[in-house]
């Protein structure tokens, strides 16, 4: 049975239980599916697995040790995961050094247009070139449709789910004040711990109109939900954007150059929106939305729609046909 190794990064991009569908999609193609930390090649690996997938951004030696193997004729054949990111505030040696790099891969999958669009500017052959559609966590539970259609009488409320990382932290806080200003019955949640944790304590101290919940429950995570919130993510985003899909509930995120590929699924005014990053304007943009109920409502369902075909099933589908086409092209070259 071939063997497949897939080295996986510290943070995954995408949910948990992708590897596991995964592996059963190639066990039924009668391909060994081994997950396994990024590593170096071991030099005497019995049983050498016949493809290695790796992802793009991961660690410069694990990459070139791998690739030097594989064009040294004494290493299986490369299949790299692009990580969808947008260059074009990178210099012109960058972009050289990252479509050098593409290029040195048998295969080539891509998780967006832009990526796809990326690789085949870089020189990667169209043909050997495998879109995919990032999957969210099934373990999300998107809030009851019963609950969904049903009026809040409630507060203006916002939410944000996600590490408390400073430059997160900062434009939150500013525009959260902001956001009061103009709407001054907004209440607010922040759910997550990181490093900003005591930015975060002393701001909820000092305005108890915002609550902090370092780790919440699911049950508190629901009942947040049925408080229909417009969710704030000022920051580049990546699966938290179809994670919010998952739950059903509208997100507001920043233009930004270093956005993850998911966020080619964002339809501006349709699923979620997106604001200049300037609090004041960013405050403006969720007020607006937090004023009109039935375009938020609007916005929610939209988004819960969007999260109904990025399944894992999907995915792991795509990626097995994928990792199926590469073997026999490999194969047809090699004979």
């Amino acid at each position: 049975m071939e063997r497949i190794l897939h080295l996986i990064p510290a943070s995954p991009p995408w949910p948990p239980c992708f590897q596991q569908e995964l592996g059963r999609r190639l066990g039924a193609r009668g391909l060994l599916y081994e997950p396994a930390p990024e590593r170096f090649p071991h030099p005497r690996e019995g049983n050498a697995p016949a493809l290695v997938l790796l992802c793009q951004n991961a660690p410069l030696p694990i990459r070139f040790t791998w690739i030097l193997r594989t064009h040294l004729g004494f290493g299986p054949p490369l299949a790299m995961i692009g990580d969808g990111a947008d260059y074009s505030d990178y210099t012109t040696r960058q972009r050289v050094q990252r479509a050098f790099w593409i290029r040195q891969a048998n295969w080539f999958f891509a998780p967006s247009i832009r990526s796809k669009q990326t690789a085949r500017n870089s020189g990667f052959p169209p043909d050997r070139i495998t879109r995919y559609c990032p999957a969210h966590n099934p373990a999300i539970p998107p809030l009851h449709s019963d609950a969904a259609n049903k009026p809040n009488s409630l507060s203006p409320f916002v939410l944000y789910i996600g590490q408390l990382r400073s430059e997160i932290i900062s434009f939150l806080t500013l525009a959260l004040f902001a956001l009061r200003a103009l709407l001054p019955t907004v209440q607010a949640a922040i759910l997550g711990d990181g490093r900003a944790r005591e930015t975060v304590a002393s701001f909820c101290r000092d305005n108890p109109w915002c609550i902090w919940i370092p780790h919440p429950t699911a049950d508190q995570i629901t009942s947040l939900l049925l408080r229909h919130p417009l969710q704030l993510y000022p920051h580049p985003i990546g699966i938290e954007l179809l994670n919010a899909f998952a739950r059903g509930i509208p997100l507001l995120t920043i233009e930004h150059p270093r956005h993850g590929p998911e966020i080619e699924l964002l339809r501006p005014g349709v699923n979620s929106l997106i604001a200049p990053p300037r609090p004041g304007v960013y405050a403006r943009v969720a007020a607006d939305a937090l004023q009109n109920p039935e375009a938020l409502r609007s916005l929610a369902e939209k988004a819960l729609q969007e999260s109904r075909r990025l399944t894992v099933e999907s995915m792991a589908e795509t990626f097995a046909q994928g990792i199926a086409n590469c073997l026999e092209r490999t194969k047809e070259k090699s004979s």
